[in-house]
């Protein structure tokens, strides 16, 4: 492990075992997280692991993540799945959105200061991809999308969406 690597994770460990573990039974009772422990995790700049500074990221490496994955999950799994989802939808609009979509949807995410999540899941496929029967139809200069989901990791608390859709049924994978 690298000296930032180690920083990362027992900074991580050290904030769930005195902010997450004493609750967390408490929280899973209530169905709750609240919302001031999720400002501070994004505080952190734990919702853009590895998305570049300029993008307002942590600039963290792929290890770096998997340790906060480790140190999250041994204090609350639905916690680290809120910051798993809204890593993932970072990473998406960072691979594939353009310029304006990454500085209107990326950038407050990764800056701390909004939950995303995926609509992958449906009721046929689980979160197979490529069974997928949600479909993206274009219309105009837009996106109709018609289908349905399931199992939305912070769906109830994210400000903004990523869904995962099939333009061409036929083409499978090739199109998502």
């Amino acid at each position: 492990m690298t000296d930032e690597q180690i920083a990362m994770r027992d900074m991580v460990r050290n904030f769930v075992r005195e902010e997450i573990i004493p609750h967390a039974a408490e929280w899973d009772r209530q169905h709750i997280v609240p919302k001031a422990t999720l400002e501070k995790l994004g505080g952190f700049g734990f919702y853009g692991v590895g998305i570049p500074s300029e993008w307002g990221g942590a600039g963290a490496d792929f290890f770096s993540y998997l340790y906060l994955t480790e140190e999250l999950s041994y204090g609350d799994a639905g916690i680290c799945n809120t910051i798993n989802a809204t890593n993932s939808f970072a990473n998406n609009v960072f691979a594939f959105g353009t310029e304006a979509q990454k500085e209107r949807y990326l950038r407050p995410v990764a800056e701390g200061r909004q939950i995303a999540c995926m609509l992958l899941t449906e009721p046929q496929a689980g979160s197979d991809a490529a069974n997928l029967r949600a479909r993206a139809e274009l219309r105009g200069d837009r996106y109709v999308i018609n289908g349905s989901k399931l199992f939305i990791t912070s769906g109830a608390t994210a400000k903004i969406s990523l869904d995962i859709a099939a333009s061409d049924a036929a083409a499978g994978r090739r199109v998502i």
